[in-house]
């Protein structure tokens, strides 16, 4: 059993087509035209175990006749969990993923590189791209952990909600994908702790007299600065594994509760070193 795949006993990519070819008396070059993939890659596969990039192993498993994504565990386990790490066949596998919904593969991925901190900021401009086509399941996986990054995405459903005058059911389902159940998101962006809390408390302030300019200014402006402080943490997180600032709220009280935006957010003022001693912002 490796990250929650049962390979034990599971032939190899390569055993695989190897006995595809067999079974159905087809030659490399007869299956290279077939496929699409040059010869020579595939006798490189062969000879010197030098993988295929995802692309063609998509055009390889269309050649076999066999469903999109079916070695995607395969080739993540063989080809990036006991071999490479290198982002450029890390990111493409990332993203085909995502677009057949293969979220446990993301987690296998996510959770083997998470720890080297350069791959933090690839990580988030990865999700940045997969929440703006719409793939939010995706991309929260590799926001996974990031309470700064995730507070800012919340801040900016609410920012968009604002502006276009959303209804409630659109701002609950979309701050809901961006934290699922993870409550402490909201308890940091917001007073209120739920998506739907949050949804009701902004959708009866854009329905209200209080939608005014100066409320879209107010949390835009807060927007930014977390913004500012999220995208300057992400490139030195091969330094720091924390870092601290004020921001300021307004609150709007209504039945359903008290919520609250961020409308401003201060320098940072100090940092925590990944030994875990801290240091001031000079």
């Amino acid at each position: 059993m490796k990250g929650g795949y049962d390979l034990g006993h599971t032939p190899t990519i390569l055993a695989e087509l190897e006995d595809y070819l067999q079974r159905n008396d087809v030659t490399l070059p007869q299956f290279a035209e077939h496929s699409g993939v040059h010869q020579r890659t595939l006798n490189n596969w062969f000879a010197k175990h030098r993988p295929v990039a995802v692309h063609q192993l998509d055009r390889i498993t269309l050649a076999m006749g066999l469903p999109e994504g079916y070695f995607y565990e395969r080739y993540i386990e063989h080809y990036i969990i006991e071999s490479s790490s290198d982002w450029r066949r890390i990111e493409p596998v990332l993203f085909r993923c995502a677009e057949l919904d293969k979220l446990a593969a993301i987690q296998r991925i996510v959770g083997h590189i998470m720890d080297n901190l350069l791959y933090s900021p690839k990580l988030f401009d990865a999700a940045e791209q997969l929440f703006a086509q719409g793939r939010h399941a995706a991309a929260l996986l590799l926001y996974e952990g990031d309470e700064l990054n995730l507070m800012v995405r919340a801040q900016q459903v609410t920012v968009d909600a604002v502006k276009r005058k959303e209804s409630e059911n659109w701002i609950r389902k979309n701050l809901s994908d961006i934290a699922g159940e993870l409550s402490t998101i909201f308890a940091l962006a917001f007073a209120t702790r739920t998506a739907a809390g949050v949804a009701l408390g902004l959708g009866a302030l854009i329905a209200g007299s209080l939608a005014t300019n100066y409320f879209l200014n107010s949390i835009t402006a807060g927007l930014n600065g977390t913004s500012r402080h999220a995208s300057w943490f992400n490139v030195n997180t091969n330094k720091y594994k924390r870092i601290e600032f004020e921001a300021a709220f307004v609150e709007y009280s209504n039945a359903g509760g008290t919520t609250r935006y961020i409308t401003q957010a201060g320098s940072i003022y100090r940092m925590q070193r990944l030994d875990g001693t801290w240091i001031y912002a000079s």
